[in-house]
């Protein structure tokens, strides 16, 4: 049966190849840098969790929003510094939570989400704050889950709320 990874690893090949069979002759027939492109596919796996992986889940790298984007490390930097993305910095290297995006866009619910709880919290706090099931919440949601039924404004007066009693 093999180890979860290469049951993975070959779920993935077999998925690739499908897809790379829907692709256009010319298209594949345009492709110079082989090697270039898988680097840049492999890129694009997100990171496994690592010691707040639990709560905050998997992360894409700066190389894997590079690849994504087509963009240089500055340019993604730059988005962190602005605010466009969430950046978590582990030992030196921004690290950016799979769960504030949508495909390769940065949802912009949860890009407005962590605008009002930034000035409060660093960046571990809001993210695991967005993954955190809510006591003031019947059914106990986690932010995350109650942005993907469509709850921006519910989401957004708790995150104020907790905002200021951080603050305080």
């Amino acid at each position: 049966m093999g180890t979860l990874a290469e049951r993975n690893r070959t779920e993935l090949m077999e998925s690739l190849a499908d897809n790379l069979k829907a692709l256009p002759d010319e298209q594949l027939e345009a492709i110079k840098d082989f090697a270039g492109l898988a680097r840049r596919m492999a890129h694009l796996v997100p990171a496994p969790p690592g010691t707040y992986g639990n709560l905050i889940g998997p992360v894409y790298s700066t190389k894997a929003l590079q690849a994504m984007w087509d963009i240089s490390r500055e340019a993604v930097s730059k988005k962190a510094r602005s605010g466009k993305l969430l950046a978590l910095k582990v030992d030196g290297e921004n690290l950016f939570p799979v769960f504030q995006f949508r495909g390769n866009e940065v949802r912009a619910d949860v890009r407005d989400i962590v605008k009002v709880l930034r000035e409060s919290a660093d960046p571990f706090t809001v993210a695991q704050w967005l993954r955190t099931p809510q006591d003031d919440d019947a059914q106990k949601r986690t932010p995350l889950s109650q942005l993907d039924e469509g709850c921006f404004e519910v989401v957004k007066s708790s995150a104020t709320r907790a905002a200021a009693r951080w603050s305080a």
